[in-house]
């Protein structure tokens, strides 16, 4: 079935080439949004948004007392009030006025589980604990789908991979690759930990491994990342 959105605009401060803050309910019940701090021409407060509609909001610079936006979502009628669990998407936009900040918190709980997808300039993320703070374009779409239950093949892990990739070579359990002398005198660098021990012991699912695997690859075309045998 196709669903049918339909579109809340919200008029802001500021509008930077139409681009937007989305959150799309796909849940089977309906969603509660609250949009803070409130707008001067209008109270986001509450707001439903049913199932198969979506909210977008123009990305807008909030008052000089809070320079950050907080699009606060509940599964519950004036959820935020009653001290539900809600989930939040945060942004503020830069002072320079090309960049926005953004992150998705969770606040008394974990509201929707991990039953949602953020797609970002960096990718798609699937987290019960939210995202930190990362920056994106003021002419990009940021979009918070609620119980989406699977992210394009394309998209999938792609943001977390790179997260852990720099996680993992921060903790040093990712080691910079050294050369491995072959015969013929040839050399192929491969890296102290092969990719499939390393999955082992952080306990990454066997997609985010192996998009770790093609990140490291498109990072370094150089270098041999494939695993071996005493791996398996």
């Amino acid at each position: 079935m196709v669903a049918h959105f339909i579109v809340f605009v919200v008029s802001a401060l500021v509008a930077f080439a139409h681009s937007k803050a989305i959150v799309t309910n796909k849940c089977p019940g309906d969603v509660f949004i609250w949009s803070v701090p409130a707008m001067p021409h209008g109270e986001i407060s509450n707001l439903l948004v049913k199932s198969g509609s979506r909210y977008e909001e123009p990305w807008r610079v909030a008052s000089s007392a809070n320079a950050g936006v907080a699009l606060k979502i509940s599964p519950d009628n004036d959820g935020i009030n009653k001290n539900k669990p809600e989930l939040n998407f945060q942004y503020t936009v830069d002072n320079d006025g090309e960049q926005v900040w953004i992150n998705l918190a969770t606040v008394r709980g974990h509201a929707f589980g991990d039953n949602f997808a953020f797609h970002t300039c960096h990718g798609s993320y699937k987290s019960p604990n939210g995202l930190p703070t990362r920056t994106c374009s003021v002419t990009d779409d940021i979009e918070l789908v609620l119980c989406e239950s699977e992210t394009p093949a394309h998209e999938e892990c792609i943001g977390s991979t790179m997260e852990q990739h720099h996680e993992l070579l921060a903790r040093q359990y990712l080691f910079p690759p050294v050369p491995i002398p072959q015969p013929h005198g040839s050399s192929v660098h491969k890296p102290r930990e092969c990719i499939n021990a390393l999955c082992r012991a952080q306990n990454f699912n066997r997609k985010v491994c192996d998009k770790l695997e093609a990140f490291l690859e498109a990072a370094n075309p150089t270098v041999d990342y494939t695993t071996d045998g005493a791996c398996e």
